[in-house]
């Protein structure tokens, strides 16, 4: 079973459109709104300029993984993929997480890599690097995952400012992912 787990504010009053948004976009994926949990924290504030606080984060993302009886955790790495603060945060809860081995016998952390811009926009032409580079697991998606992928983020009709539609058009991310094991 695959659960997702996000953290959502209300960054300009969006919050409840932004959870409808994520629950369309998980059921083109095939997950079911049921193993969808979105947590709106006051302590957790959506905004691109706001660190959380990371044992609180932690704290609830262990709870998400022991009430799921998660054996898989999928997240940022530390630069948060876009640099994000929030994601940077996520990464450091799921890190103390690991580290305190607070967590189920048996669930391991799968850590998404952060690339330059360069490599971040080269679609497709970034397979030879991810494979070259030494990771744990890559993911390279066929034509048809990728569409289906690109329709999934096509559901977030509220953050779909121009330089989104250009990193569903290019980015590697939609094709392309390399994970290292924490």
């Amino acid at each position: 079973l695959l659960y997702l787990l996000s953290f959502t504010g209300n960054y300009y009053q969006q919050g409840e459109i932004r959870k409808e948004e994520l629950v369309q976009s998980c059921k083109v994926l095939g997950i079911p709104p049921s193993n969808v949990t979105v947590l709106d924290h006051r302590k957790l504030p959506d905004h691109p300029s706001t660190d959380w606080d990371v044992p609180l984060l932690a704290e609830l993302i262990l709870s998400h993984i022991k009430t799921y009886q998660i054996n898989l955790v999928v997240t940022f790495d530390a630069r948060g993929v876009s640099g994000h603060p929030n994601h940077r945060s996520v990464y450091a809860a799921v890190r103390s997480l690991h580290s305190e081995r607070k967590v189920l016998e048996g669930c391991q952390f799968l850590i998404l890599e952060t690339v330059n811009v360069f490599r971040k926009y080269i679609s497709i032409l970034d397979a030879p690097l991810s494979c070259y580079k030494d990771q744990d697991v890559v993911f390279i998606l066929t034509e048809k995952e990728t569409e289906l992928a690109k329709r999934a983020m096509w559901c977030h009709h509220s953050q779909l400012l121009w330089f989104r539609r250009l990193y569903v058009t290019f980015s590697r991310y939609m094709v392309i992912n390399s994970l290292l094991f924490l």
